[in-house]
């Protein structure tokens, strides 16, 4: 992910009355930057991000630019700008940096050492159903998973319609052919 820079101009140093290039940095600056963080909290773990461990690789440079890693559970989180936006603020508020360039990351899912069985490498399952023909559930099934994809998350879906299945009209796949891995279907694909 592209990092993401906020910068205090000359017109934000007047305004504060502070020389801030002339501010030195303090031994425990990394404490301070830690502490200021330690107030943004993650709504879906409730806990900081801090104790969460998704600021890393904390620096600041000679300019007293400071900057960090901020490594997301996953790369389709909705509120990371929300997230970014905080630090750059509580950041930009200390007064001995002169910016804060937060770079975006997402944790990485080890490799699994064997075949996967069944759904256990799956995240998270979307139902999408209605007792009633006609309502648009291939749709929004559909939508929601390039919607999701767009966002950076692996997606995939499982049309259980056994008497009409739209979703082959519904969606072009790259190559029809059925494939076997072991004694398990390939799942036919589409962008990936």
């Amino acid at each position: 992910m592209m990092p993401i820079v906020s910068r205090r101009t000359a017109s934000d140093d007047e305004n504060n009355n502070d020389d801030v290039a002339s501010a030195k940095v303090p031994s425990d600056w990394q404490s301070q930057i830690l502490s200021g963080l330690s107030v943004i909290i993650d709504p879906d773990l409730d806990a900081d991000i801090v104790s969460l461990g998704f600021v890393q690789n904390l620096q600041i440079d000679d300019s007293g630019v400071v900057s960090i890693d901020l490594c997301l559970t996953t790369p389709a989180c909705p509120i990371k700008d929300l997230f970014v936006q905080q630090c750059q603020d509580i950041i930009n508020g200390l007064e001995f940096t002169r910016g804060a360039q937060v770079t975006l990351t997402a944790q990485q899912n080890e490799a699994p050492t064997a075949a996967p069985l069944g759904m256990s490498q799956i995240g998270a399952v979307i139902a999408v159903s209605s007792c009633k023909g006609g309502v648009g559930k291939s749709t929004t099934a559909v939508n929601l998973a390039f919607a999701l994809q767009g966002m950076g998350a692996k997606v995939g879906i499982f049309d259980a319609d056994v008497y009409g299945p739209s979703l082959p009209t519904m969606v072009a796949v790259e190559d029809d052919k059925v494939r076997f891995v072991g004694r398990q279907i390939a799942p036919l694909k589409r962008g990936g």
